[in-house]
């Protein structure tokens, strides 16, 4: 299971700030990128546990799959996380960039692991397509 994180840094933010953020929402990050414009980084299971179980806690799973699905490409499934709330250790789901002012996180799962989970949670009773 590998998640692959990228946040924008503009010119007027710090780029530790903006790691920050990061590293509240993806607490196994094991590869970090630091770029003059952008952070990239590598994170695991522990990561996507914790997308998840927030979504099921707050009811947003179904939001959760739906917003993947729609983030689907070739390389697996985007994403986009409000990095403002991230940075106070909170996750909120974005339907587009446009609702984290300075730009979302973006997180892109490998498809595998998202076509598994949407398996497994069916299997549990849940139903993303409400």
């Amino acid at each position: 299971m590998r998640i692959e994180i990228r946040a924008r840094i503009h010119p007027s933010e710090s780029p530790e700030k903006v790691m920050a953020a990061v590293n509240n929402v993806a607490p196994d990050i094991y590869r970090i990128d630091m770029r003059p414009d952008e952070v990239v980084c590598k994170a695991g299971v522990l990561t996507a546990e914790r997308i998840v179980d927030t979504a099921i806690a707050r009811r947003a799973f179904p939001a959760l799959i739906r917003l993947l699905e729609r983030g689907k490409h070739k390389k697996g499934y985007d994403l986009l996380l409000n990095r403002q709330a991230a940075f106070v250790g909170r996750i909120n789901l974005c339907e587009n960039a446009e609702e984290s002012p300075l730009g979302p996180i973006v997180m892109t799962f490998d498809s595998a692991y998202v076509e598994e989970l949407i398996l497994e949670y069916e299997r549990k009773g849940f139903n993303h397509k409400r």
